[in-house]
């Protein structure tokens, strides 16, 4: 059998019996571009170094991935699998590569044609930096400093957030500690004491108000809250009574609130008492919880939260508003001190307190009504401001309000929908006009035909 030559015997070895093919011409073409310092074909930019012709070389060098068409032709996806499997050239992977012999010298030019040894001409650099040695000069990577850019955008707004969560912390708290009643719930009348008495301060709500029984909701969209008002100048001994009483309905699927007002002089059936009395007496039997218990049982409702206010603090109220604007008659100007005549006016603090107490030139319905107005102008004005008034009004009425609503609540949900109310807020005064006769002998109270009062109620709030 004939011997084959020492070199095709090698080739059949090396790349898997597939003869070596030596080219003269690709290996002139290598020799002339190094003397003339030609640029290179953009293609083998990202290529490593062309392939030494000796099968023996390129084994040791590459391994046995090359064929021979490969040794011939360095193909440019070969670069990648190259590199990626040598770990001395991992560094390499960044810049061009091994640039061809004279563009970059001995490899210490990675990223860049003139950075090595070899003398090879300045050329650019469009992959940025090398990780090597290179002097050959390029731009750092924009997407670091992009990411330090946004690192600090994100640091200003996490801190921007931690300042707005504080002063929001601070009034949950406040509201928790000064404002928040814990209301304690029962499940029957017979689990509610008869002799208690109510409180003598908004202060001494907790622990004088009954235990609110606990009642379905009637419409899941709805919600029913009593706004309960007392004169601060007249409380200071147990058993004072309440001076105003409106249910406040807060329709969350329509966006709308209504407010139906409660005359003080109702005559009411107590269940705790197993008596008839005046409405507003319920406040000085057991606070808020018995005050709610009464008109749920004889209205039917579904009340499980209310809101207790002292008027004398509207004044101050009003004040941080700048002052509320209400159409004042001629036979009420009067009676408001500093007020010469009536019209359309800018009432201070203390002019909305006078106004809100009037009774003597009409009738307790007209006082009830000028009350619901101070409050609604107080609401108008409120919505017209700016943030900061706002939260120095919300600031400034918690020494005048208890509840048992909790802070979050208030300042969430119900504070968004009373100031984004999509429609005028409708009101009624119960009871109506010919569902009530009055008693005038003796105690002055109002009777009502409780079936068609209970019915005409149910409409206006739940519109059946």
């Amino acid at each position: 059998m004939p011997q084959r030559p020492a070199a095709q015997q090698y080739a059949r070895q090396t790349y898997s019996e597939q003869p070596q093919v030596f080219n003269p011409a690709a290996e002139q073409r290598g020799r002339n571009a190094q003397r003339q310092h030609q640029q290179p074909h953009h293609q083998y930019a990202q290529q490593p170094a062309f392939a030494p012709q000796h099968p023996q070389y390129a084994q040791q060098q590459y391994g046995q991935q090359y064929t021979q068409q490969q040794v011939q032709r360095p193909q440019p996806q070969y670069a990648q699998q190259q590199y990626a499997a040598q770990p001395q050239y991992a560094q390499q992977q960044q810049g061009y590569g091994a640039p061809p012999p004279g563009y970059g010298g001995n490899g210490g030019g990675n990223g860049s044609y003139g950075g090595g040894n070899g003398g090879g001409p300045r050329g650019r650099q469009p992959y940025g930096s090398s990780n090597g040695n290179s002097n050959g000069g390029g731009q750092p990577p924009k997407k670091k400093r992009k990411n330090k850019a946004l690192w600090i955008t994100l640091a200003i707004l996490a801190s921007l957030l931690l300042i707005v969560g504080s002063i929001y912390g601070y009034y949950i708290s406040r509201y928790n500690r000064d404002v928040l009643v814990d209301q304690g719930f029962a499940d029957d009348w017979d689990d509610i004491d008869t002799e208690g008495s109510g409180p003598a301060s908004l202060q001494d709500i907790e622990g004088n108000s009954d235990p609110i029984i606990r009642v379905k909701q009637k419409d899941k969209n709805i919600e029913n809250i009593l706004l309960l008002g007392v004169d601060g100048g007249d409380m200071g001994d147990a058993g004072h009574r309440s001076d105003s009483m409106m249910i406040v309905s807060i329709n969350k699927k329509d966006k709308t609130i209504k407010i139906a007002s409660l005359m003080r002089d109702i005559w009411a059936y107590n269940p705790t008492r197993d008596k008839y009395d005046k409405l507003n007496s319920a406040y000085s039997y057991g606070g808020p919880g018995q005050t709610v218990n009464v008109i749920n049982h004889n209205f039917d409702m579904d009340i499980q939260k209310f809101v207790v206010t002292d008027f004398n603090g509207l004044i101050n109220l009003v004040d941080v508003l700048g002052g509320i604007e209400l159409e004042v008659t001629d036979a009420e100007a009067p009676h408001i001190q500093g007020l010469p005549a009536g019209g359309t006016v800018k009432l201070s603090g203390s002019q909305a307190l006078d106004y809100a107490r009037i009774r003597v030139i009409d009738s307790d319905f007209s006082r009830v009504e000028r009350q619901r107005r101070v409050i609604m102008a107080m609401l108008s004005t409120m919505r017209s401001e700016d943030p900061k008034t706002q939260v120095d009004t919300v600031n400034e009425s918690m020494q005048y309000v208890r509840s048992n609503i909790s802070g979050g609540e208030l300042t969430g949900d119900l504070m968004n929908m009373v100031l984004s109310a999509s429609s005028g807020i409708d009101q009624k005064t119960i009871p109506e006009e010919g569902m009530y006769t009055v008693n005038a002998s003796g105690t002055w109270y109002m009777e009502l035909d409780w079936d068609r009062q209970v019915e005409s109620l149910h409409e206006f709030i739940f519109g059946k």
